[in-house]
Parts: C-alpha cells; structure tokens; sequence
C-alpha cells in the first residue's frame, strides 16, 4: 500500500466506496453466494470494512476502492464474477479453499499481485493474460483446469529466478498439455524438466 493511500478505518467517514467498485462488490457478493453471517450489507468499506475485504482511499482521494479480498476456507459456492474486472485497485485476491465452480477468464487484464484460488472446483484453461506485470504469487492448484499451459507463466517464473521478489507459483494436481514439456505432464514434473 502506498504511504499516500489510507485504509478506511483511518480516514474520514464521509467518503464512500467509489459506484463502480460498489457495483462489483454487489455483484461478487451475488456470484460467490457470501452467507449472511459475514455481514456484506450496505457500503463494502464504511463505517468499517466488511468481512475479509481491505479498502484503501483511491489515489484522488475521491472515495474508498477494493484493495484486498480474503475469503479463504468460508464455505463459499459460486462461481467468480466478471464485474471483478471493475476493481482495478484490487492489489489481492485470495479465494482458496471453497467449492468456487466455472471458468476464470474473468480475471484477465487485472492488477492483482497476489492469486490464489487453490483448492477449489475451477476449471477451464489458464488465460494467458491472467498475468500481469506485478503478479508475485499464483496459487491454481488443486483445481480441475486442462488444456495448454500459457508460455507467459513462464516468464513469470523465468522472472522470479532473477529478481529480488520472490515469484511463486503453485499449481500442484494440476495436467497440462505444455509446449515445453511436449507431453502430458503433471505441472510440477513439468517445472522440474526447466530448472
């Protein structure tokens, strides 16, 4: 978090969370089927955040975005919306451990650091746009994705090995036909062959 953006229990509680971000909120709180019990009523970030959900002022100092979303092992079922794509400031996401359903193209083209949706029942094939420039940690595994393993994962990983952050990937259980590998592979045999 950058030292000019503050969380929304420190700043002033006439702001409000920004109309787009509020729209994507309603709508992942409709996809994921959150239960009642973690209180996503009225406002995402005011008076005070709802469960599981970090919010920072935006950088105008305009309202309140989604900065971090952590709903590990909260007995969701759903599938993840693509009004996601709205919370541009979303610096985390982190879903690991419920019964998520469906595909995940709708994270394309997004600013996350941190992924993990480990753990759950995804599927589909890996977009090869999932990965961003600042993306450090991408947890998939144990999921039920197939199909070809996108080449731009793995300069994440190639870029991991030269920088000072540590990129990690995590995709254990999961098959993959893979250009690298030229074969069915688990993907961490495959990841053993490039190392």
């Amino acid at each position: 978090m950058s030292s000019s953006s503050s969380t929304a229990s420190e700043t002033n509680s006439v702001l409000t969370t920004l109309p787009n971000e509020v729209e994507a909120m309603v709508s992942l709180k409709r996809s994921l089927a959150i239960p009642e019990r973690l209180g996503w009523e009225s406002d995402p970030c005011t008076p005070s955040s709802w469960e599981g959900v970090t919010c920072i002022t935006n950088p105008i100092g305009e309202g309140f975005v989604i900065y971090e979303i952590d709903l590990a092992d909260k007995g969701l079922k759903g599938y993840i919306s693509g009004m996601i794509t709205l919370l541009q400031n979303l610096n985390s996401l982190n879903l690991s451990s419920n019964c998520l359903i469906g595909e995940i193209s709708s994270l394309v083209n997004t600013n996350l650091v941190k992924l993990d949706l480990s753990d759950n029942h995804l599927s589909g094939t890996i977009h090869s746009k999932i990965s961003s420039a600042r993306l450090e940690l991408l947890n998939l595994s144990k999921n039920q994705f197939t199909g070809w393993f996108p080449n731009e994962l793995y300069s994440i990983l190639y870029r991991g090995a030269s920088l000072e952050t540590r990129v990690y990937v995590a995709l254990e259980y999961q098959v993959f036909l893979s250009v690298h590998c030229g074969q069915w592979f688990s993907i961490a045999n495959c990841l053993q062959l490039l190392y």
